[in-house]
């Protein structure tokens, strides 16, 4: 029975799941980055969104799936790296003309490019984090086997 209770909070509801998509949504300005407005578009109440936003974000699955959702757009990002930002270049170049006439629909375009390229790069460098970190850790097989060579090194010496 402690397995089943175990395997229930290893798993998301499908509000939890819908949360972290909408807080991971750059599509959504509006539930981007934001919790409150997350939790709404997941189906929790008005009411009970502001209680359940510190909950659902000190949930470790949550934040996990959240985790999860960037380093997959991370992934993706970075294989499409240099596509993605020589077009985004193109665009930005050859919206100049229209944004420097004032041209509104331009300007906004612009910006929505230059926070594009911004996420590409925040991306890009969380990705990198990623790896290093991964890096840096052992699995349990390695951990056992420094372990075992270092308990070899102490015996000898003593």
């Amino acid at each position: 029975m402690a397995k089943s209770k175990n395997n229930k909070k290893n798993k998301l509801t499908a509000k939890q799941k819908a949360f972290a998509v909408a807080y991971t949504d750059k599509t959504n300005a509006k539930t981007f980055n934001n919790a409150l407005q997350s939790a709404i578009a997941a189906g929790y109440s008005k009411k009970s969104a502001n209680h359940v936003t510190t909950r659902l974000l000190a949930c470790a699955g949550i934040v996990d799936e959240i985790h999860q959702i960037n380093k997959a757009r991370a992934a993706k990002i970075g294989h499409n790296l240099a596509e993605a930002l020589a077009l985004l270049r193109s665009d930005y170049a050859n919206l100049a003309t229209a944004a420097a006439s004032g041209n509104i629909a331009a300007i906004q375009a612009r910006t929505a490019i230059v926070r594009e390229l911004n996420d590409i790069v925040g991306l890009h460098k969380q990705r990198h984090i990623d790896e290093t970190v991964e890096q840096r850790e052992l699995s349990e097989s390695e951990q056992a086997e420094a372990r075992r060579l270092a308990y070899i090194r102490l015996t000898q010496s003593a």
